[in-house]
């Protein structure tokens, strides 16, 4: 259970050596659950007066409200009303009838001293002298000691409460790097190839030859033909050769050439093929001071200012 309820302004009424007592009472009870601490601290503040405190019935009230709040109505069933303690308070009233008591001791002599006047003649003064007696030598009661309590404290050091926190050194980022680098294709356009080329074109050529000429008449002598033939046939002449077309031809085929024509390329560019690489976020964790050390001062009893008496 949290000390945070101790804080509620509702409480700053009240006595600080009564919270004090209080605070302690948690530390007793720090095993406890949530409900049994309400039931344990509302028990233990009605029983206060054994430690030299009394919680009025209202500083109970308060107390009562203040551990009431933010509970289900489960929790505040469970937590004892203020009633609880005015009603045992009677129980220890015999404590404080007591000190009444010893206060009609230190009062009696001046009843002592009317009563014989009453009753000068009856027995029944001597029996209340000899009563009287015994309060005379009780009276020191009368100058008993009361205790003050004050609180005994002791510091308890906190260290301080870090915490580990990333720190970037430098941030994400992406590369591209290159997984092919560019380059030129050579790309066939057309194969290479022969082509025959023609020089000159086929044509036929006329034979020449010797040919015999009769000079009277003209006629041409042909292969195999007789001249003294000729001649008694009415020439009677001479006859002379020329060089002419003997009508016979040689035929002659177109000449061609073979040209050779290499293939043809183009250069087609390629560029460079890449991908991107991500690169995480590089840092480091630094230490954070998210609270500071502090000391905390904790009640560990109380002793008597007077006596030294402790508790």
């Amino acid at each position: 259970m949290t000390q945070e309820w101790m804080k509620d302004s509702t409480l700053e009424g009240i006595d600080p050596a009564k919270m004090a007592l209080l605070q302690s009472l948690i530390q007793q009870g720090s095993k406890k659950n949530q409900n049994e601490m309400l039931a344990f601290l509302m028990s233990a503040a009605a029983n206060s007066k054994k430690n030299g405190l009394q919680f009025s019935p209202g500083e109970m009230d308060m107390i009562t409200k203040v551990l009431k709040k933010g509970k289900s109505s489960q929790e505040i069933a469970k937590v004892p009303e203020s009633k609880e303690p005015s009603a045992k308070a009677p129980e220890t009233k015999p404590t404080s009838t007591k000190a009444p008591e010893t206060k009609p001791n230190k009062s009696k002599p001046t009843p002592s001293t009317t009563a014989p006047t009453t009753t000068p003649s009856t027995a029944a003064p001597s029996t209340k002298a000899s009563e009287t007696k015994a309060p005379e030598t009780a009276a020191p009661t009368t100058t008993a000691h009361t205790h003050n309590w004050v609180a005994v404290t002791t510091t308890v050091h906190h260290d301080a409460v870090t915490s580990q926190v990333w720190k970037e050194d430098s941030a994400a980022w992406d590369e591209t790097v290159v997984t092919k680098a560019a380059w030129d294709e050579q790309r066939l356009v057309q194969d290479a190839y022969d082509e025959n080329v023609m020089i000159s074109d086929a044509y036929d050529e006329p034979v020449y030859g010797w040919v015999g000429i009769c000079n009277a008449c003209g006629y041409v002598f042909q292969p195999g033909d007789d001249v003294g033939v000729h001649m008694a046939a009415g020439c009677w002449s001479s006859w002379h050769d020329e060089w002419r077309p003997t009508g016979e031809v040689i035929h002659h085929d177109a000449v061609y050439q073979t040209v050779h024509h290499d293939a043809v390329y183009q250069t087609v560019h390629h560029d460079a093929e890449t991908t991107v690489v991500h690169h995480d976020a590089t840092g480091h964790y630094e230490t954070v001071v998210t609270q500071a050390a502090w000391d905390e001062t904790v009640v560990t009893g109380y002793t008597c200012s007077g006596c030294g008496a402790t508790k």
